[in-house]
């Protein structure tokens, strides 16, 4: 498929920041699910029988989310609601061309697929804020409930750096291998 040439620059620029937008707010809102997660198995409020939080790192997003209690929210329409903000940054990241790829030819439709990933994006900033005050009032609750054990609670050691990173080392395998 060739696109058209009108839509570069600002919109193709636009496109590129909506894109990835939705792709970061879907990250974000994986990784404090696996935060919160593991605070609750490390409170022991996970659980019955309590999971681990070896066992939550090793858990897809849908997993997770299946594992989130009741605390984070009384009724099923927000976890159906993840679920759905799931697999809406699955469909971006994996079928966007195969989905949207025809509005990608003129500059109506990349304006068209500007305002879907938009709305996406709206939605996932929702989601997200509900996880963060849910996350907050856990930590105040053990902060209060549990002071002794979070002031002995001592962080795994972490080696957390570019220099480190897992993306690192495939960079660095992609790079011997040479330009292609």
């Amino acid at each position: 498929m060739k696109a058209n040439s009108e839509w570069k620059g600002n919109a193709g620029t636009e496109l590129l920041s909506s894109l990835g937008e939705v792709l970061m707010y879907g990250h974000i809102i994986e990784d404090l699910i696996r935060l919160h997660l593991c605070e609750l198995a490390f409170f022991g409020r996970l659980g019955n029988p309590p999971i681990t939080e070896d066992e939550i790192k090793k858990c897809r997003l849908e997993q997770m989310v299946d594992l989130l209690p009741s605390s984070v929210s009384p009724n099923s329409s927000f976890i159906d609601g993840l679920h759905l903000t799931r697999k809406l940054r699955n469909q971006v990241a994996h079928g966007l061309i195969n989905q949207v790829g025809e509005d990608l030819r003129t500059l109506e439709g990349c304006d068209q697929i500007c305002a879907l990933l938009r709305e996406i994006a709206s939605w996932e900033k929702k989601y997200l804020s509900r996880l963060k005050v849910a996350h907050e009032k856990l930590l105040h609750s053990v902060c209060v409930e549990q002071t002794l054990r979070v002031m002995e609670r001592q962080a795994p050691p972490s080696d957390r750096s570019v220099t480190a990173s897992q993306m690192t080392k495939t960079l660095r395998e992609l790079q011997r291998l040479g330009e292609p």
